[in-house]
């Protein structure tokens, strides 16, 4: 058995012996069997072939910022809201692609006259490129002196657009329509992410002077944060998140690992969005200079998020993992302006001031009461402006121009996205009603849940109740309560069942048990949960209810009896169920049910038979009928007949 064992090692060593050296002597025996003519490929074709690819690996890793985007709004939105999320990021990319297939790529780049481009519908491969389709090959140095193929320049820069919509999508989570944020994403990406682009990359006005944006601080992330400015200011917060009292209603991320989780996507993403700008890779200084962008784009992450962790406590009294994570993205961002550059340590301190400006927005946004749900903002929109100026310290860029060139793309972005925010509010309206932001976006216009196994956690029906703005004198319009609200669409308003009485309340579909809520409309405060010790079905008002507000009919407590009177049953109590003694009963003491005939009251201890003794009936019983004792009595729910019990029948 051992010498068996031996021989199998034996064996193996030697196959393992053989297929190493098989594989150090193929590739060398293989090179010489090639043909010599072979092994010299012109330096201009490899030159087009290495450049082309680059475009496609590093478009393909932008495009994977879509997935970051949408993990981190998806983790940092309540959970009944993830599955809009999920839905509108994946369109936002697909309506980038064909907008800017249509229109918005020949708007950018093609005969830009110093302010806007010309409309080409369908570009595609250059004449000379679609020869080689069809196997010609006399027009192949025309196609190599381009430098790429056309068609790769074109998908790598398609993923810029649908980045730039994406941002603004952050900044207005749980609260617009759907079709709305589309209908804005097809304008945006389609006629002014072009116009501004064409100022900077198509050869425009800015470009001519000398403005300098690597890879997009201004382009794509200054201006991203300015449309989602116009956006939250025409929109406004959510619900409740800034209450009547000044405080300010914390929402936490509903799941910190997709956040945390989106954030690295996004940092990873980001190595080919600024290193797919140096545009080439076809020389070795290209090489060298991709190099640097990826080295300096991760330093300037690193140091931001470092940044944003020393600043957080001073600023928001505890350590918070999203203004950590926020603040290597507001590095990145600053960074992209002038990642070419070969002093690194400028990347550190670039990246480090972007991500401490980061924490200051976000601190002065919630003072101005700016709800942005991701931060979206302070990270893209200051630390776009802020990595726009920078590239004059570091990049070698003028401060004049490039404070000229931020200025006016602001503007323009700020102004167009406003006024197509404005008409798309005058004639869809841009945000959800009460009732679908209360039980989220998933089930109020989707119809599904993103989590149908997990009990969402309750919320507080005030944070509904307050209207957005206050009405103006004058303006009010018949059917909109809160003076800025459309009327409620047919199907919005939580609906109780067929036949259900009047004033009975009831839950959405899916609220936890024993979680009460008020009928739409109901006044501010009407929120009460009965008592621990409360009959089932039993609703109290609540404890500061205004004076004469009281339950429905059906809802209504006992009275408070007066000391030493002896309570009557409520109205509503079931037949046979019994009626319980107020604590300071005495022991022994029982009581009728809820249907026992009128007058039938139960006596006081001290008038209580002695022990054997039937007590008498009450003095309106019906003649005959007598009383059982306690020991005699029919179970319960059980009643005597309503005419009495017959009397006895004698021999």
């Amino acid at each position: 058995m051992q010498g068996d064992r031996r021989r199998t090692a034996k064996v193996a060593l030697a196959a393992l012996v053989v297929a190493v050296a098989f594989w150090a002597v193929l590739p060398g025996t293989a090179y010489a069997m090639q043909p010599e003519e072979a092994a010299t490929l012109p330096y201009s074709d490899l030159q087009f072939v290495l450049s082309s690819f680059s475009f496609l690996v590093w478009g393909a890793l932008v495009m994977w910022m879509c997935a970051g985007f949408t993990m981190l709004e998806a983790g940092s939105v309540r959970t009944k809201n993830a599955s809009m999320i999920c839905l509108k990021n994946v369109g936002i990319y697909s309506i980038a692609a064909l907008s800017y297939f249509f229109v918005g790529y020949g708007l950018m780049y093609v005969d830009v006259d110093g302010f806007i481009g010309t409309l080409q519908f369908f570009p595609g491969p250059t004449a000379a490129e679609a020869t080689l389709f069809d196997g010609a090959t006399d027009r192949v140095d025309e196609v190599v002196g381009r430098g790429h193929a056309s068609m790769s320049n074109f998908f790598f820069q398609t993923l810029f657009v649908a980045t730039a919509a994406s941002i603004v999508s952050g900044a207005i989570l749980e609260r617009v329509k759907l079709w709305a944020f589309w209908a804005f994403t097809l304008v945006m990406t389609a006629v002014i992410y072009p116009v501004a682009g064409s100022w900077v990359w198509g050869g425009g006005w800015l470009q001519e002077m000398g403005f300098q944006d690597f890879a997009g601080s201004t382009v794509v992330h200054a201006m991203g944060g300015c449309a989602a400015l116009a956006a939250l200011l025409m929109v406004g917060p959510r619900r409740g998140k800034f209450r009547p009292d000044g405080s300010v209603k914390a929402t936490p991320p509903s799941n910190v690992l997709v956040v945390t989780l989106g954030v690295l996507i996004l940092w990873l993403g980001w190595f080919g969005f600024n290193g797919g700008s140096v545009l080439a890779l076809a020389t070795p200084g290209d090489a060298v200079a991709m190099s640097s962008v990826l080295f300096n784009t991760n330093i300037a992450a690193a140091s931001g998020l470092v940044a944003a962790v020393l600043v957080a406590r001073p600023l928001f009294g505890r350590l918070g993992l999203a203004s950590s994570l926020n603040g290597a993205l507001a590095g990145v961002v600053s960074i992209t302006a002038g990642p070419n550059i070969a002093e690194s340590y400028w990347a550190v301190v670039i990246g480090a001031v972007g991500g401490l400006l980061c924490s200051v927005a976000t601190w002065l946004m919630e003072r101005m009461k700016l709800d942005d749900v991701v931060g979206a903002i302070p990270v893209h929109l200051v630390a776009g402006v802020w990595g726009t100026l920078a590239a004059s310290i570091a990049a070698g860029a003028d401060f004049g121009v490039q404070l000229l060139g931020v200025a006016s793309v602001a503007a323009f972005a700020f102004g167009a996205s406003f006024a197509v925010w404005m008409a798309i509010d005058l004639t869809v309206g841009i945000r959800v009603s009460r009732d679908v932001e209360f039980v989220g976006q998933d089930v109020g216009e989707l119809g599904i849940e993103s989590h149908p196994e997990f009990v969402l956690v309750p919320e507080e029906i005030d944070d509904y109740q307050q209207p957005l703005k206050p009405p103006k004198r004058g303006r009010r319009r018949r059917g909109r309560p809160d003076g800025h609200e459309r009327p409620e669409m047919p199907g919005e308003r939580l609906v109780a069942p067929a036949g259900a009485p009047p004033g009975q309340h009831f839950p959405p579909v899916g609220a936890p048990t024993g979680h009460y809520f008020p009928p739409v409309g109901a006044p501010p405060g009407q929120q009460h949960r009965p008592p621990a010790t409360a009959p089932p079905g039993q609703h109290y008002p609540p404890a500061a209810a205004p004076p004469g507000q009281q339950p429905p009919p059906s809802e209504t407590p006992p009275a408070a009896t007066p000391p030493g009177q002896q309570p009557r049953p409520p109205a509503t109590t079931p037949p046979g169920q019994q009626h319980r003694p107020p604590a300071t009963a005495p022991p022994g003491q029982h009581y009728p049910p809820a249907a026992a005939p009128p007058g039938q009251q139960p006596r006081p201890p001290s008038e209580a038979p002695p022990p054997g003794q039937q007590p008498r009936p009450p003095a309106t019983a019906p003649p005959g009928q007598q009383h059982r004792p306690p020991s005699e009595a029919p179970p319960p729910g059980r009643q005597p007949p309503p005419g009495g019990a017959p009397p006895e029948r004698r021999g």
